[in-house]
């Protein structure tokens, strides 16, 4: 006789604290666009603020292509300076 087969991988359910912080996020999201909009649609400054909120998002957009290529060039050098010799001397133990 075969068993029942049993489910190995157990589901966790997210506790209440976190379902309760997603929704607050959601609505703190939702209240700022709509405020944001309704800002910008009754506004003189439409064209300035659109302006400058471009900007801002561009310049984080900038900041964290900057980063990654610096970071990824840290562990590259990071990496070929702890390599080990290509004769099979460790670099690092002077021998």
């Amino acid at each position: 006789m075969r068993s029942a087969p049993t489910d190995t991988t157990s589901t966790r359910r997210p506790s209440r604290r976190t379902i309760i912080l997603a929704v607050v996020g959601v609505l703190a999201l939702a209240v700022h666009l709509g405020l944001g909009g309704l800002m910008l649609a009754n506004s003189g400054w439409t064209s300035t603020a659109a302006d400058i909120v471009l900007a801002i998002v561009a310049g984080k957009v900038l900041l964290i292509v900057i980063g990654r290529v610096v970071f990824r060039r840290g562990q590259a050098a990071y990496r070929i300076a702890h390599a080990p010799h290509r004769d099979g001397r460790d670099q690092n133990k002077g021998t």
